[in-house]
């Protein structure tokens, strides 16, 4: 397989899912600026979008995604205050809050915290509901134990 010069970084990851024989993926990253151009071009071709600690969050061209996003940030600082106001507009999404945990763009999230988004990380992929093509409105959840890092929605997440 070759890849031109000059194509985009969508272009590029379309060419290597049909390289591949790959119709759908799910994909996970820490800076959104890196995937948006694919979300908006091919959104039927990423099965879920997880995106650990971003650093900024613009949310109109994740909503195409609804249910197929998942956010897990750090509860603390201008990073969770920046996921909150964001999640207002996205109400399909997955939220998961790393209890006491500031992350900065500089922080190594998954070197910190790799337990609780491994955990979260595989929930969501096993999860029904985020495989399926399009919009899902997910089940309200029951009360969640406040031991464990919760979701917007309230699911606890073991």
């Amino acid at each position: 397989m070759t890849i031109a010069a000059g194509l985009s970084v969508a272009e590029r990851l379309v060419q290597v899912l049909h390289h591949l024989d790959i119709e759908r993926a799910h994909f996970a990253a820490s800076i959104p600026a890196d995937i948006i151009g694919f979300v908006q071009a091919y959104p039927e071709r990423m099965a879920s979008l997880t995106l650990v600690c971003p650093p900024r969050l613009d949310p109109s061209p994740l909503r195409a995604l609804g249910s197929r996003l998942q956010i897990i940030v750090g509860d603390q600082g201008p990073p969770a205050a920046m996921v909150r106001q964001a999640a207002k507009s996205l109400p399909d999404a997955t939220l998961i809050w790393l209890q006491e945990y500031f992350s900065p763009p500089w922080a190594d999230a998954v070197a910190d915290r790799a337990h609780d988004i491994d955990t979260a990380f595989l929930d969501f992929l096993c999860d029904p509901l985020t495989n399926r093509p399009g919009p899902v409105r997910r089940p309200t959840p029951k009360a969640p134990s406040q031991a464990l890092p919760t979701t917007a929605k309230g699911r606890a997440r073991p």
